[in-house]
């Protein structure tokens, strides 16, 4: 069951094109509720004129589970995109190197699990050009303890590359990237390498993960 309820959107007086809508969201699948608004606003032309679209997308929910003895609810958060340079990008025409928009993507929400403390989650993405960008995020889940993931450029083009480090709150770092071997370091300082099954330490010792 799905229902909505749209606001009188704010409209442009001389072009009477919406400037701004605000939509209230309530579904329902199963034993899980979702409730929430999503914000539209800052609309403008392409470059070509023809397309009218907004440029900062505001959303604001949470997921319920509604079954006798769930976990109640266990997402909450608020997520925001906003596009730049709509102005300069020729939507009727394909995206290329030189026909792009950027944009911003942040959500700060909590998740729960059950018989657990809640998990803060912010997670910040950059899209900085065509197929290109970058992501990162944070984890906290009580005590001080924390995982965050490093600002991970990305780039859809074929033969890149891309390197992931994971954080926690003492500086003890993972890294993946596209070779076999991953890096655990205490700070700067490489400590072991895992290959396959096995765990190799800097002072010799070795042990399997099976």
């Amino acid at each position: 069951m799905c229902s909505y309820a749209v606001v009188p959107c704010v409209v442009n007086c001389i072009s009477n094109e919406p400037t701004a809508i605000h939509v209230s969201l309530t579904a329902s699948v199963r034993n899980t509720k979702f409730n929430g608004t999503l914000d539209m606003g800052s609309f403008l032309f392409d470059k070509s004129k023809v397309f009218w679209s907004p440029s900062t997308f505001t959303f604001n929910g949470t997921i319920t589970d509604t079954a006798t003895g769930g976990n109640g609810a266990f997402l909450t958060g608020r997520l925001t995109l906003a596009t730049t340079g709509y102005a300069n990008f020729d939507a009727s025409q394909p995206a290329s190197p030189t026909n792009f928009e950027t944009a911003t993507l942040s959500f700060n929400g909590n998740i729960t699990f059950p018989n657990a403390r809640p998990v803060n989650l912010v997670l910040n993405g950059s899209d900085t050009g065509n197929q290109t960008g970058t992501v990162s995020a944070n984890f906290s889940y009580g005590n001080g303890k924390s995982i965050s993931v490093n600002s991970v450029p990305f780039n859809n083009a074929p033969g890149s590359t891309q390197t992931v480090t994971l954080t926690n709150q003492d500086e003890l770092k993972i890294t993946f990237d596209n070779t076999p071997t991953v890096k655990v370091l205490a700070g700067s300082d490489v400590v072991a390498t895992v290959t396959g099954n096995m765990i190799s330490y800097t002072d010799g010792y070795m042990e399997s993960l099976n």
